[in-house]
């Protein structure tokens, strides 16, 4: 399985022009405007950037005129543009603190910025899915202000020369920029690196949030949610009926919900232990949702309403978290939007035998506080599925022989004022299959519109990673229209240039097929059956190049029919697949497990080891599965470091057996994610069963299992690896031990002993219980 999370910078390197940026800010709101700057005679309390006028003059990026005067419509020239600008930057910039402030301050223009056609999205082999600015790093490149580099990096931590900041800065204003608009834009982007800043520094303060489940007879169960700090403090209960519950994505604040009748909402200041009600709904029978999207809390709950059903959606935005009902009336399921852009929101519509009857997606933009109806149509849409970026969704639409228009065209924008109103799967095919249509709807305001030409038997499909191409899967049937074992695995181009390509008719019913990172290659795992269909004798891996749409068969050896491949994984960077094969003799039995490794292509393979033990992990703190991660029965987990090139690795363990064959001990081994490099970490261990690298790339934890002279199990212990190969520490040892989670700081882990929950600094020191009962889910923020 592969592993990409990064650790966060040490707030020591963080850049000096953001952090003065911060400062001012703050300071700017705590004072008011600047003295001198509600004199000029141009910029009256009706301006629309009035506001941020005062604000640019109070930091001294501005200055008026001796008559008085500010003269906003006064346009900027190119070598004004970027001395203002750079002095929002003193100390310099690094690309990623500059593309979040470009994105936050052209955002608010009155000319919006344009970013390419169609669903491409910009893809870095060092800016993975957790990378705290990676979407406005993607905004800023899709718009053409920065570009990558040739060997598909971003660069995130390269500084930006002056000259540099300049162009990136003018590109925002092709047709040149006022000094109202130039304020504005300023504003905004020192904003935006005043949050970065601030959730960089909140990644040191580490809360980690559990919940204990609570047994009271003749009712059911309770939750109760409890924060723990690591500053040594008692654990404290934020709640004794907890429901939903979810850290915000700078790690401060954890909002939950009240299980009861009224549900309510609260949210949490995990550093000052503030604790308020944001509203409470009279909740309906049937169950709602909560989650982030960026710094707004978004809430889904069913309400009754005179007795019918409605479903409201709330919106929960600025630094109080003022509520804003987005929409209601009918039921509404939220699709998560991942970008800082745009949230997402279906409604659908029902009919008084609890039938749905259609279903609308719209989009709400923070920074406008503007809705716009995306696409709308009869029934219901089934796997709506958004492209990478959110520029696009894909969905499947079922196909009736009474079924009325396909699809509205998307309305205009509308102002809120005017009035109210990783992927979701609502599709369950049993046999037979139910013929659907594949179509897609750009977020640009294009009418929705039908990929393929004829319906057909969808099972699935997946985005490229630069929302370019659709891989889809279809399943044939038989003459009486009932389900077979052959797929088919075609690729589409999104755009409609071109037909779609059958890449096999033999694809596994399992649905395994995935994209490399970088969208340069599909592989994909297909059942081989006996020749009477019956008896699965072994797997096969297929690597298909996307652009000459070839494929090659992945092998271990010069005779690869009786290879069994048990699983394989896409690894960091797009530039190798790892896969574990099988080895059996003449009479079928298993001989041995060997992890191989090859390049995109499916060439240079290369052994890792002929004694991979039989080990599984988990993919990310938190149980994330990425988007590549395919077979449960990953044996390995991967990281790395972008600011090293070539010093990617992943770990794994080996089994040690006697001469007559008989298991003895594990090893733990590390090597680069090409096999190269290998290197032993710990030998003559008990069988390991977990995983778990810290996000910092320094520490691993892992679980074994204890056996005594018989073979019986006789207890498990946690035990601890530093990356210098210094000899692993015992963390702990009962008859019942598992790892938790790393925080993200990685400095702390939290694990379980003997049905206890335990928190543990990473050097193996301070040790703490904070709870007897480990009854539910528990994450760090």
């Amino acid at each position: 399985m592969v592993f990409t999370m990064k650790g966060r910078r040490d707030r020591r390197l963080v850049t000096g022009g953001a952090l003065l940026a911060m400062s001012l800010w703050v300071a700017a709101c705590a004072s008011g405007a600047a003295q001198g700057a509600d004199d000029f005679t141009d910029v009256p309390a009706s301006h629309p950037q009035r506001d941020a006028i005062l604000f640019a003059a109070g930091q001294g990026w501005f200055q008026g005129y001796p008559d008085g005067t500010f003269r906003p419509d006064r346009a900027v020239a190119d070598h004004q543009l970027a001395a203002v600008v750079r002095r929002a930057f003193p100390d310099g910039a690094s690309r990623a603190d500059l593309a979040s402030f470009m994105w936050a301050g052209a955002r608010i223009l009155p000319q919006a910025p344009v970013g390419e056609e169609g669903c491409g999205w910009p893809v870095f082999t060092d800016i993975d899915y957790f990378h705290p600015q990676a979407w406005d790093i993607k905004y800023a490149t899709d718009y053409g202000w920065f570009q990558g580099y040739p060997d598909g990096t971003f660069r995130p931590d390269r500084a930006v020369a002056d000259h540099q900041l300049a162009a990136v800065v003018r590109r925002a204003f092709p047709d040149g920029a006022s000094r109202a608009h130039l304020a504005s834009f300023i504003r905004e982007g020192s904003r935006a690196l005043g949050r970065v800043n601030q959730a960089r520094d909140q990644s040191f303060a580490d809360f980690f949030a559990y919940v204990v489940r609570v047994e009271e007879e003749g009712r059911r169960d309770r939750e109760q949610l409890w924060v723990a700090g690591t500053d040594g403090t008692d654990p404290r209960l934020v709640t004794d009926n907890a429901k939903y519950w979810r850290w915000s994505p700078d790690g401060g604040v954890l909002a939950y919900t009240v299980d009861d009748n009224p549900e309510q909402v609260w949210a949490y200041d995990a550093a000052t232990g503030r604790n308020r009600m944001l509203g409470e709904y009279s909740k309906h029978r049937f169950d709602g949702d909560l989650g982030w999207s960026g710094d707004v809390l978004a809430y889904w709950v069913g309400v009754d309403v005179n007795g019918t059903r409605q479903g409201q959606l709330w919106l929960y935005e600025g630094p109080e978290l003022e509520p804003r009902l987005l929409s209601s009336g009918s039921v509404g399921f939220l699709r998560w939007s991942r970008g800082n852009g745009d949230i997402k929101y279906s409604v659908s519509e029902w009919d008084d035998n609890d039938e749905q009857t259609g279903q609308e997606i719209w989009s709400y933009d923070k920074a406008t506080s503007r809705r716009r109806l995306l696409t709308s149509r009869p029934g219901r849409f089934e796997q709506a599925r958004f492209s990478p970026g959110d520029k696009c969704m894909a969905y499947l639409a079922g196909v009736a022989d009474d079924a009325p228009a396909p699809d509205a065209a998307p309305g205009a924008s509308v102002d809120f004022s005017a009035g109210d109103d990783q992927s979701f799967s609502l599709a369950s095919f049993a046999p037979p299959p139910v013929l659907t249509e594949l179509w897609m709807v750009d977020f640009g305001g294009e009418r929705p519109r039908r990929l393929l030409d004829d319906p057909d038997y969808f099972e699935s499909y997946k985005w490229s990673p630069d929302g370019s191409r659709l891989v889809y899967q279809v399943e044939n049937v038989n003459a009486k229209g009932r389900r077979t074992r052959g797929v088919e695995l075609w690729v589409l181009d999104v755009a409609g240039s071109g037909s779609p390509h059958q890449l096999t008719d033999t694809a596994t019913a399992d649905h395994d097929y995935e994209w490399s990172p970088g969208g340069e290659s599909i592989a994909y795992k297909e059942a081989v059956y006996d020749d009477n269909g019956d008896w699965l004798q072994r797997y096969k891996l297929t690597v298909v190049d996307m652009e000459t749409l070839t494929g090659r068969q992945l092998t271990a050896h010069l005779t690869p029919d009786g290879e069994f491949h048990s699983g394989y994984a896409w690894l960091p960077g797009g530039r190798n697949i790892g896969y574990a094969v099988v080895v059996r003799d003449e009479t079928g039995e298993e001989i041995r497990e060997e992890l191989w490794v090859a390049d995109t292509d499916g060439t240079n393979r290369r052994l890792v080891t002929d004694r991979l033990a039989d080990v599984r992990v988990k993919t990310a703190p938190g149980g994330e599965i990425l988007p590549y991660v395919t077979a449960a029965t990953m044996r390995w987990l991967t990281r790395y470091r972008p600011t090293a090139p070539g010093g990617e690795i992943m770990a794994y363990v080996t089994e040690v057996r006697d001469a007559d064959g008989v298991w003895t001990s594990d090893e733990l081994w590390v090597a680069g994610v090409d096999g190269s490099r290998p290197r032993r970490w710990a030998a003559g261990l008990p069988n390991i069963h977990w995983l778990e690298m810290s996000p910092n790339e320094e520490k691993i934890a892992y679980w074994t299992g204890l056996r005594d002279a018989s073979g019986r199990k006789a207890g498990e212990e946690l035990w601890l690896a530093d990356g210098d190969g210094s000899p692993p520490r015992r963390l702990a040892a009962a008859d019942n031990v598992n790892v938790r989670e790393w925080s993200r700081s990685g400095r702390w882990l939290t694990y379980t002993q003997g049905g206890g929950l335990w928190m543990v600094r990473a050097d193996g020191t301070e040790a703490r219980l904070l709870s007897e009962e480990t009854g539910g889910n528990g994450y760090w923020n």
